[in-house]
């Protein structure tokens, strides 16, 4: 069994849940309705919510690989025409005038589909290398393989388009156990990669990133540059004050905080909070049911406290209150989804092992 990654739940647009449902169903994978109906607009008139916790890209990959028996499924999504279809970052990096400006391009824009970006890039041993280093927002192993696969094949394309070969290539470190798909890596990488190391991470020569990008077009890029720099300015602004809001409800979720306090808190009224946010496109109720989800996978994959012992700290009066707004959630019972990460749910003592148990909704 695969050693469980590190605890990374964060906040990922649902545009980048829509793109992999689409890359999925381009490889003959289709998702069950459930998934469309949680990816779909809401009515006219209701606040979007756009944004919601990475663990359900991860809990995607999860139904994907128990629906098609594949465990290769980031590999193959990364090599199916429906990402450059998809992509939202498509002419930022083909039209990019290097590879050094197309990377820089996918961290620097990557605000607009993750919170927090899964990229980095720092020194190597050799300093004639470089190592792209990858920390996948998401929290069950076989979830995380499915990502790490993704984000390495895709690198490696763009390397290849870039160097015309792949030679700048050094490495491949892979920080899990070689996965069933392991002998799958040499066909679509080109080569194998080193398992069970210290962290993911690409090694590549350090001239690759003044490489010139053969498709490189200056009118194209520049259009590009300019519609990405608005997108990301827009979410700034619309980000600031949600991540306001957040930032106030995290520090005592336990706590009953209605919006009418949080605003006093901010220096407003409740009525201008309420109306601002619904400018923005959500709601008090919303962002607060965010806070609470994103908390309680973070504290149950933690595995410190009971589930009952998470209900109380992100603000449910009651277990079955909490257990109904998780299963509506993810579509899983706590125990369930903690049972899906490889470990049982620390339950406190007495506590029945059936309780709340359900089957997932896949």
């Amino acid at each position: 069994m695969l050693a469980a990654p590190p605890m990374r739940v964060t906040q990922i647009a649902k545009q980048t849940l829509r793109v992999t449902m689409a890359m999925l169903a381009g490889l003959g994978i289709v998702l069950p309705p459930s998934w469309a109906q949680r990816l779909a607009a809401p009515p006219e008139g209701q606040a979007a919510d756009e944004w919601v916790s990475s663990a359900e890209l991860d809990e995607m990959y999860q139904a994907a690989v128990r629906l098609s028996g594949k465990t290769d499924l980031g590999l193959l999504m990364a090599s199916s025409p429906a990402l450059a279809r998809h992509s939202p970052f498509l002419m930022l990096v083909v039209h990019a005038p290097s590879f050094g400006e197309a990377l820089g391009n996918l961290l620097k824009f990557s605000a607009l589909s993750q919170e927090d970006c899964e990229l980095t890039i720092g020194p190597a041993a050799d300093p004639e290398h470089l190592a792209i280093r990858l920390s996948p927002n998401h929290v069950s192993p076989l979830g995380m393989v499915c990502r790490v696969d993704f984000l390495m094949q895709g690198l490696v394309h763009l390397i290849r388009q870039a160097d015309g070969s792949g030679a700048s290539i050094i490495g491949v470190r892979l920080a899990f156990p070689p996965p069933p798909h392991a002998a799958a890596y040499g066909q679509h990488l080109g080569l194998v990669p080193m398992f069970d190391a210290p962290c993911h991470e690409l090694i590549v020569a350090r001239r690759l990133m003044g490489q010139a990008m053969p498709m490189a077009d200056a009118v194209e890029y520049q259009h590009a540059l300019t519609r990405a720099h608005i997108a990301l300015a827009e979410h700034k602004q619309r980000r600031g004050l949600i991540h306001e809001v957040e930032a106030l409800l995290l520090q005592n979720l336990s706590a009953t905080t209605d919006s009418a306090e949080l605003a006093r808190q901010m220096g407003t009224t409740d009525r201008t909070l309420r109306r601002q946010l619904a400018m923005l496109g959500t709601s008090y109720q919303a962002i607060r049911a965010q806070c609470q989800q994103t908390q309680a996978c973070h504290l149950l994959a933690a595995g410190e406290h009971s589930i009952q012992q998470v209900a109380s700290m992100v603000g449910f009066a009651s277990v079955p209150a909490f257990y109904r707004a998780f299963k509506r959630w993810t579509g899983q019972a706590p125990g369930t989804w903690v049972e899906g990460l490889g470990r049982a749910p620390n339950r406190p003592s007495g506590t029945p092992h059936t309780a709340g148990a359900s089957t997932p909704n896949l």
